[in-house]
């Protein structure tokens, strides 16, 4: 299709605007939207605007990396070392347009590696069977699998502002955690087993592609082991989230009155709790940026 004629450039800004789309979206539970920070006293919806646009160009770079792969015939898993450095790269950009606050670490990695995958995809011409999505996830896991580094601080810098031990090592340490790492690993089942077929069946635009976005949040916070949860609240803060998620989509999710009412009784107990689950809103923007490329290519 014409508009993946630069198709590096475009799955780059694909990957900004998906951050925007998630930054944007409303009502998230214990997540910064619009309407308000959250459990978050340093970071507000515009802090993630400027994040999100100043990581674009690390995108793009992650995107050109893919596409040159594919096109001289070298294999994912020969991305690695270049979508380190960009990563690190990325991740001083958004310091830099933030003040020092980490606002999107986690989609660095995430948005990195699925942005080249989805590229060297476009461009080696084999292209496998599913949708581009799957295929996507499962570069990602392709590109990461068994390249050494710990689970946490492959492709981007260790802890705040790139200096000492990042929480999900730590979490790793402690309790066996796989994180972000662990996703990429395994080909990112979360977003295309939980995030990817609600997005799907959805329009993209309008009232309904809204319900179904937070019900793929809902779906991945049920789902996901989330190292920013289990940072800020531990074993008990994680069994809290997933069994408040999976209870507001049981009553009827984002669509319905009664799940609309325990949704916002979530999002309440959350900001008590200080709970924020950062790891889920990544999967979410994963998702919704796979999304668009799928929507853009037709579905394929």
């Amino acid at each position: 299709m014409a508009v993946f004629e630069q198709s590096a450039r475009w799955l780059g800004q694909a990957a900004s605007v998906a951050l925007v789309a998630e930054a944007t979206l409303a009502p998230k539970p214990g997540l910064v939207d619009p309407r308000r920070r959250g459990p978050h006293a340093d970071m507000d919806y515009e802090l993630l605007l400027a994040s999100a646009r100043a990581l674009e160009p690390c995108f793009v770079a992650c995107a050109a990396e893919g596409e040159d792969a594919g096109r001289e015939g070298r294999s994912a898993a020969s991305l690695l070392p270049a979508l380190r450095a960009i990563g690190l790269e990325g991740e001083a950009s958004m310091y830099r347009a933030t003040g020092g606050v980490n606002t999107h670490k986690g989609s660095v990695f995430c948005l990195g590696l699925l942005s080249a995958a989805a590229s060297w995809d476009l461009a080696s011409g084999r292209s496998g069977e599913g949708a581009a999505g799957d295929r996507a996830c499962l570069l990602a896991s392709e590109i990461v699998r068994g390249q050494g580094g710990s689970p946490a601080t492959v492709g981007t810098g260790q802890g705040h502002g790139g200096t000492g031990r990042s929480h999900g090592e730590l979490l790793f340490e402690a309790l066996g955690v796989r994180g972000a790492r662990g996703q990429a690993e395994d080909g990112y089942p979360v977003v295309r087993l939980a995030v990817l077929p609600l997005l799907r069946a959805a329009p993209a635009e309008g009232r309904e592609g809204e319900i179904a976005a937070i019900d793929a949040l809902l779906a991945a916070m049920r789902e996901l082991e989330d190292s920013c949860v289990l940072h800020r609240g531990g074993l008990a803060g994680l069994a809290l989230v997933r069994e408040g998620a999976a209870a507001v989509l049981a009553a009827g999710g984002a669509g319905s009155a009664q799940g609309v009412k325990a949704l916002e009784s979530f999002d309440r107990l959350l900001c008590f709790r200080d709970l924020s689950p950062g790891g889920a809103a990544d999967m979410l923007a994963a998702g919704l940026f796979l999304d668009r490329i799928e929507r853009a290519a037709g579905g394929t």
